[in-house]
C-alpha cells in the first residue's frame, strides 16, 4: 500500500569528488499537517544518492520522533523546492495511489486514532519518543473506496482553506487594533525649536488661513489656533484614515 524510506544521515565522510549539497527536510520542518520551510538547511550526500533521497510531489513525510507529540507527525510534500532530500529522522512515505490518497493518509496519521497508535508503539525515554520504520508501517489503515477518499479530501481541504482565511483576517484585525492603540497613546510630536512657523500669526489670523501659500488649516475645535495638541489631533486623524 505504501513504500517507506529513511533519509540521509548527517556527518558522513564523503569524498570531495562525490560530494554534493542539497536542501533537506528536518524534523523541525515537518509540523502537524503542514511544512514549515522558513529555515532550510543543506546536507551532504553522494551524487548517485540524489535520486534515492529525493522527494516527489505527493509524498508524505513523517517524523521518526522527538518530543512526545513528534512521532508520526505528517505533512505532504508538494514540490516546494527542487532536488530536496530528507534526513534519516524523517520518513518518506510514498502511497500506492490506486489504493490510498496522500491527503487521506496524512489526516489519518494526524487524527486521534493515528496519534494513539504511534504513541502506543513508540520507544520512550524521559520526554522523548521515537519509532522505527517497521512500527510506522504497522499503522492499521482503514481503506474506504477511492471516490469516498476523494470526496473526504475535497471537503477537508475546503475546511482548511476557510480556517486559514479566518486566521489571516484575525491577524490583520489584531495588527490594526494594535497600530491604532499605539497611535492613540503616542505623545504629541515635539515641534522643532527652529521652526519657521509663526504661531502667533496663526493665532491672530482667521481659521483656515495661513501666511504660507498653499497651507490651510481646517476649521475645528481649535478655532484656528495651531497648537501641538491640535497638530496631534490632525496627525492621529490622518493615521486612522490612511491605515
Amino acid at each position: 500500500m505504501t513504500e517507506i524510506a529513511s533519509g540521509a544521515t548527517k556527518g558522513r565522510k564523503i569524498a570531495p569528488e562525490e560530494r554534493i549539497e542539497v536542501p533537506y527536510l528536518r524534523v523541525a520542518n515537518v509540523q502537524d499537517g503542514f511544512l514549515d520551510l522558513a529555515e532550510m538547511k543543506t546536507i551532504a550526500i553522494r551524487r548517485y544518492e540524489k535520486a534515492k533521497y529525493a522527494l516527489a510531489i505527493g509524498d508524505l513525510v513523517m517524523t521518526e520522533g522527538g518530543d512526545i507529540d513528534k512521532p508520526g507527525r505528517a505533512a505532504i510534500w508538494r514540490g516546494e523546492l527542487d532536488h530536496c532530500a530528507h534526513q534519516n529522522h524523517v520518513y518518506r512515505v510514498r502511497p500506492n495511489r490506486d489504493l490510498v490518497l496522500t491527503d487521506y493518509l496524512r489526516d489519518l496519521a494526524g487524527s486521534e486514532y493515528g496519534k494513539a497508535y504511534f504513541l502506543s508503539v513508540a520507544k520512550r525515554t524521559t520526554g522523548i519518543a521515537s519509532m522505527n520504520k517497521t512500527q510506522l508501517g504497522g499503522l492499521p489503515v482503514p481503506l474506504p473506496p477511492l471516490d469516498l477518499q476523494t470526496r473526504y479530501a475535497c471537503l477537508a481541504n475546503r475546511v482548511r482553506s476557510t480556517v486559514s482565511r479566518s486566521e489571516v483576517a484575525r491577524v490583520r484585525a489584531t495588527t490594526l487594533a494594535s497600530s491604532l492603540m499605539t497611535a492613540l497613546l503616542a505623545p504629541p510630536p515635539k515641534l522643532r525649536a527652529r521652526s519657521r512657523v509663526n504661531h502667533a500669526a496663526f493665532r491672530s489670523r482667521p481659521s483656515g488661513t495661513s501666511r504660507q501659500p498653499g497651507v490651510r488649516l481646517a476649521a475645528g475645535p481649535t478655532n484656528g489656533t495651531f497648537t501641538p495638541r491640535a497638530y496631534h489631533s490632525i496627525l492621529f486623524d490622518f493615521r486612522v484614515r490612511h491605515s
